[in-house]
């Protein structure tokens, strides 16, 4: 794991806000017990568990991880590939923003699905968003350059998002600029597919699998789409 959150962690949540739309689709099977991998500040967990769901909160990055237990959250420093530590079962399993890109293959990913299967309860749900690669691997110009995604900014900070090629994966540029700050970090993604990750839930178990296009259950487009949001029930 870089510093890459590390660094970003006292901006995190003005960066990504949760918003109710991804917590209502969280919700949608009215879970009792849930595990939310990757995180990070402990946000969306706290979202859910104000509803009444208990909620338990796994992420590599230290910070995050103590940023979450401040909130009075169950968090714990686990590597998602080290799911099957974890004796529990869960009605709701999610990871979400993008973390699953963080894994290296899709041997990594199969086997993260496969644990995950298992850590569901019968009836459980899983939802997994990452980024429509596809949209920017079609774009790719002779320097290597993707594309980008839109500026978050407020009167306190903004936060550039800029993906190029590299061989096999992607490289995930990004730089916070606060005041006279600057925070630049690379992150090298696996550039996951659409299709791939539907015939791997599939192969691991995963019922009624579905694509979305953002939170608010829409279809998916992968033209227009900029998340791709699955489900599977187990």
């Amino acid at each position: 794991m870089s510093e890459f959150y590390t660094s970003i962690a006292n901006y995190y949540e003005q960066i990504f806000p949760v918003g109710a739309e991804k917590i209502n689709f969280l919700m949608k099977s009215n879970p009792k017990t849930a595990i939310d991998i990757a995180c990070a500040t402990g946000e969306v967990m706290k979202e859910i568990q104000e509803k009444g769901v208990k909620v338990l909160g796994i992420d590599l990055d230290e910070k995050f991880v103590e940023m979450a237990r401040e909130k009075d959250l169950d968090a714990r420093k686990l590597n998602m590939l080290n799911l099957d530590e974890i004796d529990e079962k869960f009605d709701l399993l999610y990871c979400i923003g993008n973390s699953i890109a963080h894994l290296k293959e899709y041997d990594e990913i199969r086997k993260f699905l496969q644990k995950s299967y298992d850590r569901i309860d019968s009836g459980g749900r899983i939802v997994i968003q990452f980024i429509n690669f596809e949209k920017f691997l079609e774009n790719e110009d002779e320097n290597g350059y993707l594309g980008s995604l839109p500026d978050i900014k407020n009167d306190e900070f903004t936060f550039h998002r800029n993906y190029f090629k590299e061989k096999d994966h992607i490289r995930f540029n990004t730089t916070l600029v606060v005041n006279d700050l600057i925070i630049e970090n690379n992150e090298i993604l696996f550039p996951l597919l659409k299709d791939e990750m539907v015939s791997i839930m599939q192969k691991v178990g995963f019922k009624n699998v579905k694509v979305y296009g953002n939170f608010k259950g829409e279809d998916f487009d992968e033209k227009v789409s900029l998340p791709v949001i699955m489900t599977g029930e187990v």
